[in-house]
């Protein structure tokens, strides 16, 4: 965007802040309710696991349990200032195409209409990935990052996106285009960083998943702070791409220490489910190394691990 001073950020801060809080206002639950509402908003409290179950036995619909999410990321995630973009509109017509799928007998995983959230690192197309920083506000992606496309390839329905500290770079969710992010256990406590908003999030059962990134403790802290189950992967398990780094350009410049994708979930088992989804077909590893791995509801702790190639060799006995 060219040379810019402080004084031109603060202002593109505030728009961008204007243009998320009109958003916000602008939103109605649309209507009629879906027919299986009060059972979702239920659901929504449990584990993914437990929705999946629900929606293979024809006992919720996608829609119900993406209204019921978009109810709660509206009203609880609000208020926790845990949200940077709320995409109730997309999501709820992903979820629409999620029961014809099913309708059809046709899912396209075991976590086919489930709703999620995913952190402002993410790219998704036609919306901005600021990481926090005002010279990014309005640049909008013009198509969904490889990691957002796994997601909707395995038909998991995106809710918004998640706040998040400038740069990334401190355990905090902090910044100056969307301000603070609170704990949803102690209003006046931080839920932690960079992954804040994931962790207050699924947290506050607002979305079963969410997707956040770690480098030094961004999903561990907020998982530790806000009480729930995140995962760091090995760096470079998960694909990268479409996940730039927070500098001008997305040059990335810190070859040493890598960041990688990871999941929260209120549970061990969901983690499990969400892990083995984004490394499905082996799409996800950036390395080709994703292997057979099985996403089953009904155990969700059981995948499959791809053999390591390089073995140590067994160190020769002493006479």
């Amino acid at each position: 965007m060219g040379n810019v001073n402080a004084s031109q950020l603060r202002d593109r801060a505030a728009q961008r802040s204007e243009v998320r809080a009109a958003a916000h206002a602008a939103w109605r639950p649309p209507s009629p309710e879906p027919p299986t509402l009060p059972l979702a908003r239920r659901l929504l409290l449990g584990t993914a696991s437990g929705m999946c179950s629900a929606l293979r036995d024809g006992r919720v619909t996608s829609e119900a349990l993406t209204y019921a999410s978009c109810e709660r990321v509206h009203a609880v995630g609000w208020a926790l200032n845990a949200t940077t973009h709320e995409l109730f509109r997309s999501a709820l017509a992903d979820a629409r195409d999620s029961d014809a799928r099913r309708a059809l007998g046709a899912p396209l995983g075991a976590l086919d209409g489930l709703p999620i959230s995913v952190k402002d690192v993410f790219e998704v197309q036609g919306e901005d990935t600021t990481a926090g920083l005002a010279a990014r506000a309005f640049r909008t992606a013009a198509r969904d990052g490889l990691l957002v496309r796994l997601l909707k390839n395995q038909g998991l329905v995106i809710i918004c996106k998640s706040n998040i500290p400038q740069c990334l770079m401190v355990p905090e969710s902090d910044n100056f285009i969307f301000g603070r992010a609170l704990n949803p256990w102690a209003g006046e406590r931080t839920p932690g960083g960079s992954s804040g908003g994931e962790g207050a999030l699924v947290a506050a059962q607002c979305v079963p998943l969410g997707l956040g990134s770690d480098i030094g403790g961004s999903i561990r802290i907020p998982a530790a702070f806000c009480g729930v189950v995140g995962f760091k992967p090995t760096a470079a398990r998960l694909t990268r791409r479409g996940m730039p780094a927070p500098r001008p350009g997305g040059l990335d410049g810190q070859n040493g220490v890598l960041p990688t994708a990871g999941p929260l979930a209120r549970c061990v088992g969901d983690v499990c489910l969400l892990q083995a989804a984004l490394l499905k077909d082996g799409e996800g590893g950036q390395w080709g190394l994703g292997g057979d791995v099985s996403v089953d509801a009904n155990h969700p702790c059981a995948t499959k691990t791809p053999p390591r190639k390089n073995k140590a060799k067994p160190k020769p006995s002493t006479p």
